[in-house]
């Protein structure tokens, strides 16, 4: 009723997708865990090549003070 198109969007559209947007998020970083141990045997820990996000978690938390 006269509110802008953006408003609408952050006000109506966005809190209504966000659920599923959160869901989506959550099945793609299970799914990318899923392959961390056939991408170390097979492919590595190579930064820039092979690396996953599992990988790259592993490799956060393993390393000293988390840095």
């Amino acid at each position: 009723l006269g509110c802008p198109p953006r408003r609408t969007f952050f006000r109506i559209t966005l809190p209504l997708a966000l659920p599923g947007i959160a869901a989506g998020a959550v099945l793609a970083f299970a799914r990318a865990l899923g392959e961390f141990g056939a991408t170390v045997v097979l492919a590595g820990n190579v930064e820039g090549s092979t690396r996953t996000i599992a990988l790259a978690v592993y490799t956060l938390l393993e390393s000293p003070a988390g840095n």
